[in-house]
């Protein structure tokens, strides 16, 4: 498998992983019947609350934490994998990151300390290799 299918899967999962964690916030709504947006209370005849649940709540900051770190990995994995960077490299780091961001949901969910940190620098440290590895191989020249 190249660097740039290996890329593709893990934009694949990690599409998978964002939309995991809004089926997480669907069921928390619809088994809660607590609903915040008075349309969909209406919808569902009970009145608009004032809070989310917890685990909708807690899923909804797993969702800004991915936006806020998913977009970089898919920029910079994809440079990683066109510009022929370490195709090794592409087997370490791009899993690793997807099992980061999912280790790093799960906390998230079911709030575990220090592990989430630790998932978190754990993705933070493989974006700032891969970045290496790109910058690197731009200035050569080669890539």
């Amino acid at each position: 498998m190249t660097p740039l299918s290996l890329w593709a899967l893990s934009a694949v999962a990690l599409f998978l992983l964002q939309f995991a964690l809004a089926g997480v916030q669907g069921l928390g709504r619809t088994r809660s019947r607590v609903f915040v947006r008075p349309e969909d209370a209406a919808w569902f005849g009970v009145p608009a609350a004032q809070a989310e649940v917890p685990i909708v709540d807690r899923a909804q900051r797993a969702i800004v934490n991915n936006l806020e770190n998913v977009p970089h990995f898919l920029a910079l994995g994809l440079a990683y994998a066109l510009l022929g960077c370490w195709p090794t490299g592409a087997w370490i780091y791009f899993p690793l990151f997807v099992l980061s961001r999912i280790g790093h949901n799960l906390c998230q969910l079911f709030p575990t300390q220090p592990l989430r940190n630790r998932l978190y620098l754990l993705g933070i440290a493989l974006l700032l290799a891969i970045s290496g590895h790109v910058v690197v191989q731009a200035l050569s020249g080669t890539g």
